[in-house]
């Protein structure tokens, strides 16, 4: 298996690339050298204060896809009522701040579009989406929490 290609989708908070502050360093230098010898595909939350057409082009310098999913900014007012709900829930404010029916519709249609070997999470919250599928016939992917 030394010589054969993996193809690792990469699942972020965040665009990786270009990098600005040290998280998106460590994850960009992560994805740019394990593209150099597999197929990555990159699936990121990009929130409006974010330059989308930047932020697609400079990931697809090592991706060999990239998908750029919005997210909402949760700032000011209502990120704080948010959280003042969720101090009288079970379920934090970041569990429920990650759960967006447009990134769990990319991500099926990665891994169900081509046999993904490896999915990669770069934040505990993220760990919960639909991660598990595959095309028919082939085993879902292995998952990693890189945090």
């Amino acid at each position: 298996m030394p010589n054969e290609r993996l193809r690792i989708l990469f699942l972020s908070q965040f665009p990786p690339s270009p990098p600005s502050f040290g998280a998106q360093r460590r994850i960009h230098g992560l994805m740019s050298a394990l593209a150099r010898r597999n197929d990555v595909v990159g699936v990121s939350l990009i929130t409006p204060e974010m330059n989308a057409r930047e932020c697609e082009r400079a990931m697809g310098e090592y991706c060999s896809e990239v998908v750029l999913v919005p997210a909402p900014p949760w700032q000011g007012a209502t990120k704080r009522l948010l959280q003042l709900r969720a101090l009288a829930s079970t379920r934090s404010f970041e569990s429920r701040s990650f759960e967006l029916p447009e990134l769990q519709r990319a991500l099926r249609r990665a891994l169900s579009a081509s046999p993904v070997d490896v999915v990669n999470v770069e934040l505990p919250f993220l760990a919960g989406q639909p991660l598990g599928v595959s095309p028919p016939g082939f085993p879902p992917p292995v998952r990693v929490l890189d945090e």
